[in-house]
């Protein structure tokens, strides 16, 4: 689904959304102090178990008979709005942080939820992977990842009101960079 088109010189920059729909069970298993072992339902989810990404494409246009895909990015999140300014491509995507549930754990037929400690160990190892939203680009044969949530570009209020997190992704489609060059993300505002 089409969002943007930005022209900058001979750069043709491609903004779309997809909707991708998540695998549910990852499957890992976390052991509690006291000794059980409970499997993690720990999905990257937005929207129930669909997944937005926004793909940005970079395709050099200086030969209008042959253009070449120069990087393709896709970015977690539903797309919001995009600028070009000189060759520099500002994209602001909207994801929520959604924190899984703790886990039923079944042993000798009674089922009961997993304790604090598995369930925080749970959520350190899967935080940036599983929870926190990121990006991923491919570009000539190689493939780049990174996070959206950025020490120092990341404010996150005292007392949030959402799980929502808008972020700004730039990219600099003049350089031969792949990826966005910066982001910035707000975490945990919603509404005016």
């Amino acid at each position: 689904q089409g969002q943007a088109l930005f022209l900058s010189g001979g750069r043709l920059t491609v903004v779309s959304q997809e909707y991708r729909w998540a695998n549910p069970q990852l499957s890992s298993l976390v052991q509690s102090s006291d000794g059980l072992v409970a499997g993690s339902l720990a999905v990257r989810c937005w929207y129930g178990f669909g997944q937005p990404q926004v793909v940005v494409t970079v395709i050099d246009v200086s030969n209008a008979a042959a253009p070449i895909v120069l990087e393709t990015t896709r970015i977690d999140g539903t797309f919001i709005d995009g600028r070009d300014i000189n060759g520099r491509i500002s994209i602001v995507t909207q994801s929520n942080v959604d924190m899984p549930w703790p886990t039923l754990v079944s042993e000798g037929g009674t089922s009961f939820y997993e304790t604090r400690e598995a369930y925080r160990a749970r959520l350190e190892a899967s935080w940036s992977v599983d929870i926190l939203p990121g990006w991923t680009t491919d570009a000539g044969g190689a493939t780049n990842t990174g996070s959206l949530v950025v020490p120092g570009h990341t404010h996150v209020p005292v007392d949030p009101t959402s799980g929502s997190m808008f972020s700004i992704s730039t990219f600099d489609v003049r350089n031969a960079v792949t990826g966005p060059d910066t982001t910035a993300s707000v975490a945990g505002v919603a509404g005016p």
